[in-house]
This record gives structure tokens, sequence and C-alpha cells, in this order.
């Protein structure tokens, strides 16, 4: 069997902030038609380029709504399997290469 894996990672700086990493995992069968699907969602929610939170305002919160909501009826049915981890920026860990940190991040993904 063959998987499309996507991984993401944010980090910033201050008292409320840490590391963000996130990933979801398709069969590559799926992986076309899940595509497609969320592609003429956005057409037709007229939303372009990356969708990002941090471009939502309030006009556009339903529609980033509606297509989060499409993205995870494809999580409750099976087709796309998402991790989710957070690190808190008070924990003083040794800084480690992107490299190790992303490989680490695919092994929790792939092992769930």
């Amino acid at each position: 069997m063959e998987y499309i894996i996507y991984c993401d990672e944010s980090n910033s700086s201050g008292p409320k902030f840490g590391d963000f990493f996130g990933g979801c995992i398709v069969n590559s069968r799926d992986w076309r038609p899940i595509t497609e699907m969320l592609e003429t969602k956005k057409k037709e929610l007229n939303l372009f380029g990356e969708l990002k939170w941090t471009k939502v305002t309030a006009q556009y919160l339903d529609r980033y709504i509606e297509i989060v909501d499409l993205f995870f009826d494809f999580v409750r049915d099976g087709k796309v399997k998402v991790r989710i981890m957070f690190e808190t920026m008070k924990i003083n860990h040794p800084v480690q290469p992107h490299g190790v940190v992303m490989t680490n991040i695919l092994s929790c993904i792939i092992s769930s």
C-alpha cells in the first residue's frame, strides 16, 4: 500500500506560544478524489491560495469552517489520518536539526 504524507510545523516565541507539528496520512488511492473535492469546495467558497487561520477575517470565518468541516468528514470516514503535537516553549529541550524533528514527526504519524 502506498501513502501520501503531509507535514507542517509552526513555531513562535513568547510566553503563550510553542512549537506545533502536524501531519496527515492519506492512502494514495484516496488522494486524488479528496484533493479534487477540497479544491472544488475552495473554488465554490472563493478561497484561493494557502488556507491559514492567520488569514481569517470575520467575513471569511464561515467559509473556513465549511472547508474544515469537509476535511474532518474525510477524517471521520477514515480517509485521512491526522496527528497533531504541541511542545511548550517552557521546556528547555536541546535544539535538534530540522531533519531530526521531521523524522520524529513522521514516525508518530506512521506508527499511530
